[in-house]
């Protein structure tokens, strides 16, 4: 389908979704650009987004195409979030690749 038709088409929770990924697309630029107070501030602005998704989710019910592209959405924005996560805190990765090549050694 046409893009600009399933724009059109989609619900606003679907619209929310893409509001909260592309907020997460300029965290995760702003992150590796090293620019943090930039990453928090993005951060506090999803709050309100996400409790606006919240409240959407509640009442509108999605068709299959709908549910699809919502999971998609959703798997991009946590892959983005841990993403930055990683990228924040270096010694993190560190410690989780030491702990799992002991447990692979044990």
């Amino acid at each position: 389908m046409d893009t600009a038709v399933r724009t059109a088409m989609t619900t606003p929770l679907i619209d929310h979704y893409r509001s909260l990924e592309q907020a997460c697309q300029r965290m995760l630029a702003s992150a590796h650009a090293a620019r943090w107070s930039d990453v928090d501030a993005c951060r506090q602005a999803c709050i309100p987004m996400i409790a606006q998704l919240k409240r959407a989710a509640r009442t509108t019910s999605l068709t299959e195409d709908e549910q699809i592209e919502r999971l998609q959405l959703m798997r991009r924005i946590v892959q983005m979030e841990g993403e930055v996560r990683r990228l924040s805190s270096p010694t993190d990765d560190w410690l989780a690749r030491m702990f799992i090549r002991q447990a692979r050694s044990a």
